[in-house]
């Protein structure tokens, strides 16, 4: 008795959309302070930020408290916001929420 052939089918793939530079917003680090894994002091410390660095925020944590960064020079990671020059012009709420 012949069996029917399951139809190939093409997984969907999706992507994350660009980001918006516009949207972006960007900070500078105001003192030499750690990168850390994750928003607290409780999460490891994997680098060092000098002070004067420019960073891209791309997250925060639920308070906003500390925010999560790309940067060029230095590890990607979590800082806290009062680390930052210019946390007090940016408005942190408009980040997404972001985990560890």
């Amino acid at each position: 008795m012949p069996t029917a052939t399951p139809a190939v089918t093409e997984a969907q793939v999706t992507e994350e959309p660009p980001i918006d530079p516009a949207e972006t917003l960007e900070a500078v680090v105001a003192f030499d302070s750690n990168i850390r894994s994750g928003p607290g002091t409780e999460f490891d410390v994997v680098g060092q930020a000098p002070g004067g660095t420019r960073v891209t925020l791309i997250g925060r944590d639920d308070t906003a408290n500390w925010v999560q960064f790309q940067a060029a020079t230095i590890p990607n990671g979590w800082i806290a916001a009062t680390q930052l020059q210019n946390a007090g012009t940016l408005d942190l709420l408009t980040l997404p929420i972001s985990s560890p």
